[in-house]
């Protein structure tokens, strides 16, 4: 939380950061003394993400990383009547799986 304070000479108010709480405090404006009883507290504004975006994004990365989830979560999506996601989730992960498995071939040399 930011307290602003109230100048009495200029009438602007003008703010300390949280760590700084006085009883009084110098304007930056004029120089005049502000008391902290003519402070206002003004809550941090929370910066808030869509849930939804949130999981659209978890939605591509389990594509890429683990593509038979990623693959489930597309069908989730189309549920959601998120068409355009859910599709491109799917292709995604059946592009991720072929390359993880060509991946494995390549590197174990089995299949």
């Amino acid at each position: 939380m930011f307290l602003k304070y109230l100048c009495p000479n200029c009438n602007r108010y003008f703010e300390l950061g949280d760590e700084i709480h006085q009883a009084e405090a110098r304007c930056p404006n004029c120089g005049g003394e502000a008391k902290l009883s003519q402070a206002k507290f003004i809550p941090v504004p929370i910066q808030k993400t869509s849930t939804f975006e949130s999981q659209i994004t978890m939605g591509y990365w389990l594509s890429i990383l683990v593509p038979i989830v990623g693959f489930v979560f597309g069908g989730f999506l189309l549920f959601k009547n998120q068409i355009r996601h859910g599709v491109l989730c799917m292709i995604i992960s059946l592009i991720s799986n072929a390359l993880w498995l060509a991946l494995a071939e390549f590197i174990f040399g089995f299949m």
